[in-house]
């Protein structure tokens, strides 16, 4: 962590020395000075961007230090500037570009402004918004505190989510797809502090189109008239709200008025014009425009004229004044986005289908095969919805609906549904599909002693009779937490394996052996007494 002014070593300096030495020439240096010189080995360091989030957190390795020019901080007025005094840290989280915004610390409102806690040398007091950050569960601890090697097949089957964008997981009942979903879901929050949004749906004989993309629903007037209007489906609502919460909409209007805010609370500001550095002052007139005073003269700068500025680049009237303006209102607003910036996506969006194939895939996607084809993801991908036509001026998707980049997809299906059939073969080529094998549930699960004896046992006597596969195989959610062998078999295993085997030739006697070998132990003993 470092910081800049002069390149002088401070070392053995007080914190009193440097401040008479920087008082007359920039107060802005006394605080970050104090509080880099409190600082100790093991200290908690948190470096914050004012009241808007958190750069990092971390473990202080040093106390002060000082090289020169050990940390290029970019260029100001073409000349480049560096950082000389700085204190070792080792980070335990930290954003790789930009900030942790402070809505992933449940900051409260009366907190917002956080002040320096000066050096945390005493360790039973930690600010909450650093001790719940560092304690909260992230990517593999997201896995509810598994064992490392289902956290490592989250991680993999996260990674092949990442590169296909569509996944479906499929295996045998009770293998924990669903849940393994979920948990990949959780493991795309980045270590950035980006928190991803999700979103799950069933899908049902029922389903269909209108459900997912869109399709007409009755609406009653005012006057008690039924009628007919356009609403968008789950999957649609889905994907406007992963453009519109990721910089595809500007939000120039709402931090305009924040900043306009804060000249009230000031009454003015002096800035300076960002070539010759002439000295001029801002206030806010009665149309919350922005009046400026120079030393000769005083004009109105309108909002639009900002506007221009920020979201086009282009500048239609007092330029001086208006880029700084302009300038000074990104500085104060890192979270400032522009409709320019619509494809630098920072939050996944992630749409878990259960039980895909369960639905008439084709009825329910309708012309979206195309949509959400990997290499067509985003506006090249765009298509003509059945009800185009109806969708109203300013909607994002009126010249036509695409799946953004950002959005990924995970189906989940049993191997012996039936209706697994009728899944589409144009869908399946535009998925990636991952078995979860029995095996791997009892892992992810964590089933173990007597409980994974008897699971493995029965799952390798499905496998030698006849007519049956691995599909068939009781994955690990039927184990899980079990305690009691014989109650499992009698209300759950028994009238499941019937099922499986109904319509067969010697049904009852292959559930026999089926029953024996799930209640003999390895060493041959059988653990069931006779009942």
């Amino acid at each position: 962590m470092a910081i800049g002014w002069k390149n002088k070593d401070y070392t053995n300096f007080t914190p009193d020395e440097i401040a008479n030495e920087y008082e007359h020439s920039d107060k802005k240096a006394i605080g970050p000075f104090r509080l880099m010189k409190q600082i100790k080995s093991g200290d908690i360091v948190c470096c914050t961007n004012n009241n808007h989030g958190i750069f990092g957190i971390g473990v202080a390795l040093s106390s002060y230090k000082y090289k020169e020019n050990i940390h290029y901080a970019g260029s100001k007025e073409n000349m480049k500037c560096y950082y000389s005094h700085y204190v070792d840290v080792a980070w335990l989280c930290y954003a790789k570009r930009g900030y942790m915004r402070t809505n992933l610390f449940n900051v409260k409102k009366a907190e917002k402004q956080w002040t320096p806690h000066g050096t945390l040398s005493v360790k039973n007091y930690i600010p909450h918004y650093i001790k719940d950050y560092l304690l909260r569960a992230r990517t593999t601890n997201d896995v509810e505190n598994k064992n490392d090697e289902t956290a490592e097949n989250v991680l993999l089957l996260r990674d092949l989510l990442l590169k296909n964008h569509n996944l479906v997981l499929t295996g045998a009942p009770g293998t924990g797809k669903t849940y393994l979903a979920k948990a990949i879901a959780k493991a795309m929050n980045d270590e950035e502090g980006v928190t991803n949004e999700m979103e799950m749906v069933q899908f049902h004989p029922s389903y269909d189109y209108t459900d997912f993309v869109e399709g007409l629903r009755p609406k009653e007037d005012d006057n008690g008239n039924i009628g007919f209007e356009r609403k968008d489906g789950v999957f649609k609502t889905f994907c406007k709200k992963a453009l519109k919460e990721n910089n595809f909409e500007s939000n120039f209007d709402e931090i305009y008025q924040q900043y306009i805010d804060i000249l009230l609370d000031e009454e003015e500001r002096e800035l300076k014009t960002l070539v010759h550095h002439k000295p001029f002052r801002i206030t806010v007139n009665s149309k919350n425009n922005i009046t400026v005073y120079t030393s000769k003269t005083q004009f109105v700068v309108l909002k639009e004229v900002i506007r221009q500025y920020i979201e086009e680049g282009n500048i239609v009237d007092w330029k001086p004044y208006a880029t700084a303006i302009g300038e000074d209102i990104r500085a104060t607003f890192p979270e400032l986005r522009v409709k320019e910036n619509c494809n630098n996506i920072e939050k996944n969006y992630i749409f878990i289908i259960d039980e895909i194939n369960r639905g008439d895939i084709s009825k329910i996607f309708g012309e979206l095969f195309f949509s959400i084809d990997p290499n067509y993801r985003g506006i090249e991908g765009r298509v003509t919805t059945q009800y185009q036509d109806l969708v109203p001026e300013g909607d994002v998707f009126k010249e036509g609906f695409f799946v953004p980049e950002n959005v990924y997809i995970i189906g989940t299906m049993n191997d012996i549904d039936r209706s697994v059939e009728s899944m589409d073969f144009a869908m399946r080529r535009r998925f990636t599909w991952k078995e979860i094998t029995a095996d791997m549930s009892a892992e992810n699960m964590d089933i173990t002693g007597d409980v994974r004896r008897a699971m493995d046992n029965l799952n390798v006597a499905i496998l030698e009779t006849e007519g049956l596969s691995s599909a068939f195989q009781i994955g690990g959610a039927y184990f899980k937490d079990v305690t009691n062998l014989e109650d499992l078999w009698n209300l759950h295993l028994e009238s499941l394996l019937h099922e499986y085997l109904r319509g067969m030739s010697d049904a009852e006697s292959k559930l026999e052996k089926l029953k024996k070998a799930y209640f003999t132990q390895t060493d041959g003993e059988d653990t069931n007494d006779g009942q």
